[in-house]
């Protein structure tokens, strides 16, 4: 993935075509990028409470593994 995303930035940003992939300029806006960063930030806590979910079942509430399993 951090190939992938090395890539990605290398191509957008040294891209010699009109029109790249990425509009640089909606990073100006102040409303995107905090709306950006403020889905990023729900993202991360959804998705870290997923994961620890089955541990919370198996270990707190008895849960068996085959109950619990992704």
């Amino acid at each position: 993935m951090t190939v992938a995303f090395t890539y990605f930035v290398a191509h957008t940003a040294m891209s010699r075509a009109d029109k790249s992939f990425l509009d640089y300029r909606l990073l100006k806006n102040a409303h995107y990028v905090t709306g950006s960063v403020f889905i990023f930030i729900v993202g991360m806590v959804l998705f870290g409470s997923r994961a620890l979910t089955p541990t919370m079942l198996e270990n707190l509430l008895g849960y068996p593994v085959a109950t619990t399993a992704w």
